[in-house]
């Protein structure tokens, strides 16, 4: 088809009006030239004046034009004012009033729309009010948040699949959302909060209480006869390490602690560290106070717990069952002041005091649901009142671990693995229909009544005894309770703690409560177990990575600084290198520091702890003050030697006449009796050599009476001698300024050292010279390496908020320790260098024996 406009003549063109024509003519009245008449629009034989009828009229009538359509005017504004049918009122807006908000709340629409859109709502939900059943009312339709709508229908399921190849704690969601997480020893656990809570939660472990989830702690379980049982652990034991020994005494009511090596290894090959409760079962023949048989719990640090359970099952006696149940369990710590006012608020127990309970006392109490007296705000608890020992009312007399526990029972663990489904409303209704509130609710022993059996929880409450590492503190730290409870209970207690005032932790706490209360903490304070060496590799490799990502001008030059190892602590070349200087020098040997000094007129005048120095080393410290003439160059541990008398260091015995000259490490040999030091502390018997702590309860309390108050002069201790390759585990108080730090070292400081630096104050503290480059930590010898003896290193340090001073915990070597005690007076304690690993300035601290 053509196009109309396609043959248009200019006759045509001109009877339409431009568009400056047209507003000429609507806007300002003036006039527009009427289009010319087309000669062909006339008639063939007229004379050209009649119009054509074709043509559009020159004017519009408006009211003759609206008459003519007054009913399709009509229909038009009916249909734009129609409130009813399927207009809502949303669509009677014009269009920059319409909001999609409106379909939510009415309350947004125009007031005269307001009722209207109710009427029409109430149409739209007839349907669905008649389908309901009488009394039935109807639940408010509204679509979820988004954050609901993500969420799967099954999160159990859920959270398995997102956990991958390490284990989440039941209170693992609470803490991810406050916490910083780190993947350790297969789990996923807090490492500390995100908020800055450091003093707070010294505040808290002090003053207040500090909660922190120990879950993942293992549990191993030993059930059989008592005899059985206890042959069986004496092959990982020691009686002077801690043994199993109050096993058939304590029936249950105290936990207690023991070391645990491999089988039949002691002292070497450590596994970790455990604790153990028991709960024995009495005979009911003839004699039914005799005990049959017993059910012993071993919790043990994830870290170790597979290598001890691969150990109980390869030599399991005959009716010994070996089974972990650490994930039918969980377990809470609670430290600190308030820690039994909080078990006391939040499960209704009668007061338990931290003064009137003994040291590791087990209770095995049934306790209410804590959702049911669930606080409406979080807030902290009053302290107890003081109680009276004689006071029968105030102290847990019924509740110790008996015949009875249910948790003891795998059968009952599972009963209570799922807590039943409660919602605070029917709490508040279950609290009310028993009727009981306040202090009747307190009954001795813990044994509350509660609204049925789906109210009641067992658990096991363990006190733990606080310890206080300076007699300046005021209050012991780390005394708490341990909570012990089923699994799947975890997030329901935990809740009903924080309510109560509790403040979480997380590893860098409990690290922090170690380090102020003067413990070892497993694994960073226990380096001859495998823990700590898998540990150390991990920690290695990320300080390297570390310090490798800083380019050379920002990070500290570890060859000019002197530090031999600034990523690890070489344990075993520390020993190694006291055992060579300790030992008889041959004449190919270059001179060395000795133990032992020169001995002229039949006595040996003093031992020298750095004596002569080989070619290419620093000069090595004198650790005691001036010498005699005519004796060589080198530290004297001892002063002026009386006739007869022995005034140096000599570890043990005296040296007859005939022996060579050295160090004596052992007194005068006769056959069959010990030849020689043995350096690298191992048996007669043909044990394997290896690194090894001193954990003998007699090594560490001799050496803590040394330390404090005993005769330094004379170091004549025969029972030393096998052990002195042994490290052991000190604790460090700065003098004045610093701080340690991890892979810090400690130097034994020389004469001039400790008699003009500790009282000349932190402007005296030695600082050590500049190496030259090029010497490697690999090739060198670390006792040596600087220009103090090193006599170990801090596993872990930092500033000490009870003390108000920098504070840690390290291992020196045995050899130099008794070096230095003896150097030092009596009656102080004794004084060491300490040199972080990026600094040259040494800082005098005090040393005492853990």
């Amino acid at each position: 088809m053509s196009s109309p406009f396609k043959h248009r003549t200019a006759a045509d063109s001109a009877q339409h009006l431009s568009r400056h024509q047209k507003f000429r003519r609507k806007h300002d009245g003036s006039p527009v030239p009427s289009p010319v008449p087309s000669p062909a629009a006339a008639t063939p034989g007229g004379s050209g004046t009649t119009p054509d009828v074709t043509m559009a009229p020159r004017g519009l009538t408006v009211l003759q034009f609206m008459e003519a359509r007054a009913l399709e005017l009509n229909s038009l504004l009916h249909s734009a004012q129609r409130l009813h049918g399927p207009r809502h009122a949303l669509q009677s807006l014009p269009r920059h009033m319409r909001r999609r908000a409106v379909s939510h709340n009415p309350k947004r629409l125009p007031r005269r729309l307001r009722e209207v859109s109710a009427r029409k709502m109430l149409q739209s939900l007839q349907p669905m009010l008649l389908s309901l059943q009488p009394g039935q009312e109807m639940e408010k339709s509204r679509r979820p948040r988004t954050f609901y709508r993500r969420r799967a229908a099954n999160r159990r399921a859920d959270f398995s699949r997102r956990q991958g190849h390490v284990t989440w704690l039941e209170t693992h969601v609470w803490h991810a959302k406050r916490f910083h997480m780190v993947n350790r020893w297969g789990y996923r656990l807090p490492d500390h909060p995100s908020d800055k809570s450091l003093r707070a939660a010294y505040r808290a472990m002090v003053h207040h209480c500090l909660i922190q989830d120990i879950s993942y702690y293992g549990c191993i379980e030993l059930t059989g006869p008592q005899d059985n049982v206890l042959r069986l652990l004496a092959h990982f034991t020691h009686k002077d390490t801690g043994d199993f020994c109050s096993v058939s005494s304590s029936e249950g009511s105290v936990e207690g602690s023991a070391t645990l090596y491999r089988c039949d290894c002691c002292p070497h090959q450590v596994l970790g560290p455990v604790t153990y409760m028991v709960r024995s079962q009495k005979g009911q023949g003839e004699d039914p106070s005799a005990v049959s048989s017993c059910q012993l719990w071993l919790w043990t640090h994830p870290a170790c717990t597979m290598d001890i359970l691969q150990e109980l099952q390869q030599i399991s006696h005959t009716g010994v069952r070996v089974l972990s149940i650490g994930h039918e369990l969980a377990r809470f710590r609670l430290n600190g002041h308030l820690a039994a006012a909080t078990l006391e608020a939040a499960l209704n127990l009668s007061p338990l005091h931290n003064d009137t309970s003994r040291p590791g006392q087990v209770l095995s109490l049934t306790v209410e649901d804590p959702r049911i007296n669930m606080p409406s705000r979080r807030a902290k608890v009053p302290p107890l009142a003081p109680c009276d020992p004689a006071d029968p009312v105030g102290v847990q007399t019924n509740a110790e671990l008996g015949d009875h526990h249910e948790l003891g029972d795998a059968d009952s663990r599972k009963k209570f693995q799922t807590p039943p489904e409660r919602h605070g409303r029917r709490c508040r209704e279950e609290r009310d229909a028993v009727g009981v509130t306040g202090d009747n609710r307190r009954v001795a022993g813990g044994n509350s009544h509660v609204a049925g059996d789906n109210g009641r929880v067992p658990i096991l409450l363990v006190h733990q005894q606080g310890r206080t590492a300076d007699r300046a503190a005021a209050s012991a730290l780390g005394t708490g309770w341990d909570v012990i409870m089923p699994a799947g209970w975890a997030m329901v207690f935990w809740l009903g703690f924080i309510y109560r005032g509790a403040r979480a932790g997380g590893l860098r706490e409990m690290r922090r409560l170690h380090l102020e209360t003067g413990q070892l903490f497993f694994p960073d304070d226990f380096p001859d177990t495998g823990a700590y060496r898998t540990l150390q590799q991990e920690q290695a490799a990320k300080l390297r990575e570390q310090h490798d990502r800083y380019p050379p001008g920002k990070r500290p030059n570890f060859a000019r600084l002197g530090t031999a190892a600034p990523f690890h602590c070489p344990w075993e070349r520390l020993v190694a290198g006291w055992a060579q200087l300790a030992g008889t020098e041959s004449p190919g040997q270059p001179q060395g520091a000795q133990l032992a000094g020169t001995e002229t007129s039949g006595q040996l005048q003093g031992a020298q702890l750095a004596g002569t120095e080989t070619s290419g080393q620093p000069q090595g410290a004198q650790l005691a003050g001036t010498e005699t003439s005519g004796q060589p160059q080198g530290a004297q541990l001892a002063g002026t030697e009386t006739s007869g008398q022995l005034q140096g260091a000599q570890l043990a015995g005296t040296e007859t006449s005939g022996q060579p000259q050295g160090a004596q490490l052992a007194g005068t040999e006769t056959s069959g009796q010990l030849q020689g030091a043995q350096l690298a502390g191992t048996e007669t018997s043909g044990q394997p050599r290896g690194l090894c702590v001193a954990r003998d309860s007699r090594i560490r309390k001799q050496l803590s009476q040394l330390c404090r108050h005993g005769d330094r002069s004379h170091a004549d201790h025969p029972e030393l001698v096998p052990v002195l390759t042994y490290l052991v585990a000190v604790r460090l108080r700065m003098v004045s300024r610093g701080t340690p730090v991890a892979m810090a070292m400690i130097c034994a400081p020389t004469a001039d050292d400790v008699s003009g630096g500790v009282a000349g104050g932190a402007a005296c503290d030695p600082v050590e010279p500049a190496h030259p480059e090029g010497r490697t930590s690999d090739d060198c010898d670390v006792v040596r390496h600087c220009s103090r003896l090193t006599l170990g290193y801090v596993s872990a340090g930092a500033n000490s908020l009870s003390l108000g001073r920098g504070v840690g915990v390290g291992l020196c070597a045995l050899q130099g320790l008794l070096g230095v005690l003896q150097l030092q007076g009596q009656g102080q304690p004794p004084v060491v260098l300490v040199r972080n690993p990026n600094s040259a300035q040494y800082r005098f601290a005090h040393l005492t024996i853990l």
